[in-house]
């Protein structure tokens, strides 16, 4: 008895070319979050960090992202230079299933702070468990930038009214005697005229 195998070869073959996007997938992936600058955190309750990328490490001053896997809770706490804010970003996680683009200062391993947009979302799984995938965005040089900005543009503004305030005050300082000249001037004509 002779079988027909070309169903089994078709399905074999679209097995390993399904198996083969699958894997250059999750390298593209991993090349990816291993690349980006962004520091990306995937957060579970119960454990804690569970991954971070390269950036994360590098971002809070850790040599591998290992060393940020394996802290507790309280030292994660730490990463947050206010713990109101870390309460915060949990409260509003917890209660709108995500935050996007929330300004934070952040501390690193060494003890310096940074500013940073933290973005996280939290996610359900089909057992009720839950984990939060994030990410924080080093944006402290543009946050200087700007504060220096809005210091530059306050110093801008009280010169500006400082020149209004001399301008004013010398127009009205040479009004007089401008009136004063042309008074005189209108006497010489009117003296040279009857001459």
């Amino acid at each position: 008895a002779i079988k027909d195998l070309t169903e089994q070869k078709v399905a074999a073959e679209r097995a390993r070319q399904a198996e083969r996007t699958l894997r250059n997938e999750r390298l593209l992936l991993l090349t990816v979050t291993h690349n980006i600058r962004e520091a990306i955190y995937r957060l579970e309750p119960n454990k804690g960090m569970v991954y971070v990328n390269k950036a994360f490490a590098d971002v809070f001053g850790f040599e591998d992202p290992k060393q940020v896997i394996e802290m507790d809770s309280d030292a994660l706490n730490e990463l947050y230079f206010q713990t109101e804010d870390r309460l915060e970003v949990n409260r509003q996680v917890n209660e709108f299933g995500q935050i996007s683009n929330r300004e934070v200062l952040f501390r690193r391993r060494d003890g310096s702070v940074f500013w940073g947009l933290e973005s996280c979302i939290l996610h359900r799984n089909a057992d009720n468990s839950v984990y939060m995938d994030g990410t924080v965005t080093n944006i402290h040089e543009l946050r200087t930038a700007r504060e220096e900005l809005e210091i530059k543009n306050t110093e801008l503004r009280k010169i500006n009214a400082e020149l209004d305030r001399f301008v004013y005050s010398a127009s009205h300082d040479l009004r007089a005697p401008l009136s004063s000249l042309l008074g005189l001037l209108n006497l010489i004509e009117i003296d040279n005229d009857e001459e």
